[in-house]
């Protein structure tokens, strides 16, 4: 049996090394025409998530995947 740890481990490093690549990405996009930047965030106090950001849109989008993580947790742990 894979030990959780490991899982966990990994999963932290492969979302580092996404948001590295994905700005390397965003730094060669950028040119001299001015984009709005959105940005977007979501804290986990235990089973409360505090969302933060500039888009409500994105914030839509981050709170779908707050619970969908939730409810994975909770099939997890019952």
């Amino acid at each position: 049996m894979v030990n959780l740890q490991l899982i966990g481990a990994s999963l932290i490093f492969i979302g580092m090394l996404i948001v590295m690549l994905a700005t390397i990405v965003k730094l060669n996009e950028m040119g001299d025409d001015n984009k709005e930047t959105k940005f977007g965030g979501v804290i986990m106090i235990g089973p409360i998530p505090i969302a933060f950001g500039n888009s409500r849109r994105l914030l839509q989008f981050l709170l779908a995947i707050v619970i969908i993580i939730f409810i994975i947790y909770l099939i997890f742990t019952i």
